[in-house]
């Protein structure tokens, strides 16, 4: 239960940043599509994108960053291994949701949080141990 409640706190989070700072999210909650969306944006040049572009941009980047917090703080979490000190950043894994979203739209009705943590999961699964 306290893996779920941290969760649900740290993904809460950062949506409570973009809900402050964006104003089209009218519906109160950071949708699956609007992750796609934002997360699309890390593969272009930013000095061509409008203020709002960059600004949605930073909102994946800030919402992957958030997800991932929270995953770090809870009790008991599954298998998600993304290298330690191998320089990933979050630009790289903005661009490995972007593609998870791109190619299974039928997840976008699941929540941001769920979404980054299925792509998140099928990128860096953690390699099973072998004993004996």
């Amino acid at each position: 239960m306290n893996r779920v409640m941290t969760l649900v706190f740290v993904a809460l989070c950062p949506l409570a940043f973009a809900q402050a700072q964006s104003k089209d999210l009218d519906s109160g909650r950071f949708t699956g599509s609007q992750l796609r969306d934002y997360c699309r944006l890390v593969s272009q040049d930013i000095s061509k994108m409008s203020r709002e572009d960059a600004h949605h941009m930073n909102n994946c980047l800030y919402f992957i960053e958030g997800v991932i917090d929270g995953y770090n703080l809870a009790d008991g979490k599954p298998d998600l291994c993304i290298p330690d000190g191998s320089g990933v950043t979050f630009g790289q894994l903005a661009l490995v949701v972007s593609k998870y979203v791109e190619d299974h739209p039928e997840q976008l009705h699941l929540g941001s949080g769920a979404l980054v943590l299925n792509a998140l999961y099928r990128a860096f699964p953690c390699k099973a141990s072998h004993t004996g």
